[in-house]
């Protein structure tokens, strides 16, 4: 996926620690009183 990243974006859906490491930005999202929110974080620096 690390070479195939430089040419194109992934949209990954998982809970496990292995895929969220290699990321750069991960976005979260959660329910509170019935409205949805989300939010993100940038992991590492853009090449």
């Amino acid at each position: 996926m690390a070479e195939e990243s430089v040419k194109s974006q992934f949209l990954v859906v998982t809970l496990k620690p292995e895929m969220v490491s290699k990321a750069e930005k991960i976005y979260g999202i959660y329910e509170r009183n019935g409205v949805s929110h989300v939010v993100s974080a940038m992991l590492k620096e853009a090449a």
